[in-house]
């Protein structure tokens, strides 16, 4: 399926939902067990998620470049915890040029050897 990957050459196979889903109520329980702060449950939950999409990035068999910069984007909003909130939001801004940069470039390369490829023959072998 387009929406899972195996992991680490098991038979387990997990959907990106599912690992979303691990993500936010992991965090969440261990608000309601008191062992942290909802702020840094928030945090957890931008990290978890993040380091999720990550990996399903590299793991998956489509754009992998697009995965792991979303990925990136949503990991780093977990240092809303630690470093102001301009910050923060500074930081993201910057992964999305980074993102969108790379994907232009990306998009280019690709243009560029298409062009740089001599026709295809024409005419029948009969």
């Amino acid at each position: 399926m387009l929406t899972t990957m195996q992991v680490a050459s098991s038979r387990v196979r997990m959907g990106y939902a599912s690992g979303v889903v691990v993500g936010i109520l992991l965090p969440i329980a261990l608000y309601l067990f008191g062992i942290v702060t909802p702020i840094r449950s928030l945090s957890l939950i931008f990290l978890l998620v993040g380091v999720w999409t990550i990996l399903f990035g590299y793991f998956y068999q489509g754009e992998k470049g697009y995965w792991i910069g979303w990925g990136a984007g949503i990991a780093v909003l977990s240092t809303v915890a630690i470093v102001p909130f301009s910050y923060t939001l500074g930081l993201v801004l910057m992964v999305i040029v980074i993102l969108i940069l790379a994907t232009a470039f990306g998009r280019r390369t690709k243009t560029i050897e298409a062009s740089n490829r001599p026709p295809p023959p024409t005419g029948s072998n009969s």
